[in-house]
């Protein structure tokens, strides 16, 4: 049983409210369990409780864990880069969105919502006013394991949400309803206010995966990955068993006098020299030492590879990422290299698309808020994600394919789009489109043959 219900009872709340949080309560609390499970894998903290039967003592004392999943999840993670955001008729700043996201330090901050989401399945990013002293619209992020609601597929919104801020010894004494346009706070196991917002349920998620069974998503710690990684660990334990005894020769001994074992075994494997005394009383007097072969770690280095294959089928990243084979680990080829990631940057690909929708709902929610506006005017419906390319392109190469597109599609030399397909950070592409607009007179073109030139 994956959790049970979660008690959260406030004075002041409505019947049908106390009723709402009492079912979502009970969705997080169910959810919470695997969710914490996650966590752990995410942060190394997570332990396995059936060892081998081959685990000596010491070694269950060890706490052997394996950076895999994490690895799993930043490896996607750094290959989805939000860059910002464009208006294909009008500037940012125009509509203070810009003024909306550097308050909100929100390309920073979406990153790591993306990584939750990746752990979780999904984070929502919740938009709403703010208080004395900050920005007129705050757009905060919520994990799964503090927020969950219900999920419209007809209007692709939410229509109920809880969003919980405290707990006291496991209890619940802070949280934020959301349904239709009502806001209610809690705070210290009471009401503290009730009040409306312009948005209905301003709470987009941002999901993993999402399915029509599953609209948030799934983990990228699947249980599939869980299980594999536990079993690298097992593999693991085995070897640092066997790596005390690989490391000690192995010898029988046949008819010695029993007082040659007086000392430790650790003391007879250190020494130099060791003398046994013949026992005139024993079938055969003197003593007769045979080496045999120690254990070979071969077995668990093979074994561990073969985890590592299926760990990197199923997530869909380079087996060499995991330290493991690393004599395959030789520099690719650029086509190499891109062929070797290709499933990776699919599955980077899937991500973005599934999450621009959502990007954009957020800060046009969060300008609604700012402005106190009901509607969103026509002319900032368009706002969409810039996103970094998933490729690890070199910036020649990106002039490059630039300066070639550019050639085949003169019209383009007088964008400045085009100088965001040049590999350059937001900051730099900032300074660029600025310098651009003072020297209104020179050609893309001919800065980006220079540029080749100096290469």
């Amino acid at each position: 049983m994956e959790g049970g219900e979660l008690v959260i009872k406030a004075e002041g709340l409505e019947g049908f409210e106390q009723d709402l949080v009492w079912r979502l309560g009970t969705v997080l609390e169910k959810k919470a369990v695997r969710n914490r499970l996650r966590s752990a894998y995410m942060d190394g903290k997570h332990l396995i409780r059936q060892l081998p039967p081959t685990a000596t003592p010491y070694l269950r004392n060890l706490g052997i864990v394996l950076g895999w999943p994490a690895k799993a999840v930043e490896i996607l993670a750094r290959r989805v880069r939000l860059e910002g955001f464009s208006l294909p008729d009008d500037e940012l700043s125009t509509w203070g969105i810009d003024e909306i996201l550097r308050d909100n330090n929100y390309i920073a901050e979406s990153a790591q919502g993306r990584v939750s989401a990746l752990v979780h399945s999904t984070v929502f990013e919740v938009a709403h006013k703010g208080g004395p002293g900050e920005p007129a619209a705050l757009i905060s992020r919520v994990t799964a394991l503090d927020g969950t609601g219900d999920w419209n597929p007809r209007t692709r919104k939410m229509d109920t949400f809880i969003w919980v801020h405290e707990r006291v010894e496991g209890r619940v004494t802070s949280f934020t309803l959301y349904y239709g346009n009502r806001v209610v706070l809690v705070e210290d196991g009471k009401v503290q206010s009730r009040t409306t917002t312009t948005v209905p349920v301003p709470v987009v998620p941002i999901a993993y995966k999402p399915r029509l069974d599953r609209p948030f998503g799934s983990s990228r710690i699947s249980r599939a990955v869980m299980t594999i990684t536990d079993s690298a660990v097992r593999t693991m334990i085995r070897s640092e068993g066997t790596a005390d005894f690989y490391g000690a020769p192995w010898f029988m001994i046949f008819g010695p006098d029993e007082e040659a074992f007086s000392k430790n075994s650790w003391q007879m494997i250190m020494d130099r020299v060791n003398a046994i005394p013949d026992n005139e009383d024993a079938a055969n007097p003197r003593a007769e030492v045979q080496q045999f072969t120690q254990a070979s770690q071969a077995p668990h280095v093979a074994q561990l590879q073969v985890w590592a294959g299926l760990f990197a089928a199923e997530t869909s990243i380079p087996e060499s990422s995991l330290g493991v084979g690393v004599n395959q680990a030789n520099p690719y080829s650029e086509e190499g290299y891109a062929s070797s990631r290709e499933d990776l940057m699919a599955e980077a690909q899937d991500a973005e698309d599934a999450w621009s929708s959502a990007h954009s709902k957020s800060v046009l929610w969060a300008w609604q808020i700012a402005n106190n506006e009901s509607q969103v005017p026509d002319e900032i419906v368009g706002i969409a994600p810039v996103w970094r390319d998933q490729r690890y392109t070199s910036r020649a190469a990106s002039a490059d394919a630039t300066l070639k597109t550019v050639q085949a599609f003169p019209w383009m030399a007088e964008s400045d789009a085009v100088i965001e397909t040049l590999g350059f950070d937001s900051t730099m592409t900032a300074r660029l489109m600025a310098d651009k607009r003072r020297h209104s007179g020179s050609s893309i073109i001919d800065q980006l043959r220079g540029l080749q030139a100096g290469e």
